[in-house]
């Protein structure tokens, strides 16, 4: 089976990396996030501090934001559906 180094530099699509703090048990290291942008250089790498394992149950805001700020950098053409209060 191929591990992620092998596989890595192989992808095509856009591709976010968000990590966390290791020290809360956040399992991808700065040096891990290092190496996976050294071997796809188009990866967009994203810590948010505050956050261990569970990235989006402790950092939901942060994590919603860096998603949102990934696709519509990555994919503008993707519009977010208006509320019913902006359609009115």
């Amino acid at each position: 089976m191929l591990e992620w180094r092998e596989l890595l530099p192989r992808l095509r699509c856009p591709v976010l990396l968000v990590t966390s703090d290791p020290e809360r048990g956040g399992i991808v290291t700065p040096e891990a996030a290092a190496e996976a942008k050294r071997l796809l250089p188009s990866l967009e790498v994203v810590r948010l501090t505050g956050a261990g394992h569970n990235i989006r149950r402790e950092q939901f805001g942060a994590f919603v934001a860096a998603v949102r700020s990934f696709l519509t950098a990555n994919y503008p053409s993707a519009r977010q559906p208006q509320s019913a209060s902006a359609r009115t």
